[in-house]
């Protein structure tokens, strides 16, 4: 009876053998795989791409995994794996990416089986790698190069004005300088009321000629609420004479109407690739006027 349990013993032993060494052929399969992966994360790091930042912490957490696997079981490893797992760590050290993979069909000798091959304790070079930092992350908000602004504006209502808009980005922030004009003479020879009196207790005779002069200085802070996106506001100084014309051809200031204030401006820049074409729509108060503009931003 012992006899027939041991020789069942040694007929079963060679298949229990081919699965542990199976189990483990898989594992460093898996071992190569993700050092491929590796290799190719760091050429592309060094090729100045953009590397996921979610992506490369899957694939650490499945390096740590695996690494303890490897060397908890590193005691049952036969020469050849030894061999493989050396392989593919000079593999990864020489930044080369190829095969490590020899397929062996498991043979037992005819004096009976190896004895186990000794612990050999090894670091995976996986270890020593790190989540990147600075442009390579795809992370938007780790962008913050300067940016330059500059808008050709025009108010339409209610007088048609033109000017730039010019501005400078640091990451979100930054400030701007803006003016706009009719470009109308300001000159005059007297003043009047809107009542058609002068000052001196005359009468302005007109002739039905009119003109208005407006200048619109201003500066003030940019801030950039996305990527495609700008809010501005900003204070300054405004003027806005109205002249008439009397029959003799002098004009008049109509000085009761006419102001020279303090004045703010405020609105939205739309860039909608992040960089390049830009769109601004705003006002200014007082004397309300809707604005547009076009332009660049670098």
């Amino acid at each position: 009876m012992k006899l027939r349990l041991s020789i069942l013993l040694i007929l079963l032993l060679p298949f229990g053998l081919y699965a542990q060494t199976g189990g483990m052929d898989a594992a460093i399969d898996r071992y190569e795989s993700i050092t491929v992966q590796c290799i190719r994360m760091k050429q592309a790091v060094a090729a100045g791409e953009k590397v996921s930042r979610s992506e490369l912490s899957a694939l650490i957490k499945d390096l740590n995994g695996l690494r303890a696997e490897l060397q908890g079981s590193s005691a049952g490893m036969t020469a050849a794996q030894r061999r493989r797992v050396a392989e593919i760590r000079k593999m990864y050290s020489d930044g080369r990416i190829r095969s490590t993979k020899v397929e062996v069909s498991p043979r037992l000798s005819a004096s009976g089986f190896k004895l186990p091959v000794p612990p050999v304790h090894f670091v995976l070079p996986d270890s020593h790698l790190r989540l990147p930092s600075g442009p390579i992350l795809s992370t938007p908000e780790k962008a913050s190069s300067v940016k330059y602004l500059l808008l050709a504006e025009t108010g339409i209502v209610p007088d048609l004005t033109a000017g730039i808009r010019a501005g400078i980005l640091f990451g979100r922030f930054g400030f701007y300088l803006s003016g706009r004009s009719n470009f109308k003479p300001d000159a005059f020879e007297y003043e009047c009321f809107s009542d058609g009196t002068t000052p001196d207790g005359g009468y302005i005779w007109t002739s039905g000629q009119s003109r208005i002069s407006r200048l619109n200085l201003s500066a003030g802070g940019l801030f950039r609420f996305s990527d495609w996106a700008t809010l501005y506001a900003g204070a300054g100084y405004l003027r806005r004479d109205l002249f008439w014309q009397d029959t003799g051809q002098a004009w008049a200031l109509v000085s009761d109407i006419s102001k020279s204030t303090v004045a703010i401006d405020a609105g939205v820049i739309i860039n909608p690739f992040g960089k390049g074409p830009a769109l601004s729509i705003g006002t200014s108060y007082p004397f309300p006027e809707l604005t547009i503009g076009l332009g660049w931003l670098f």
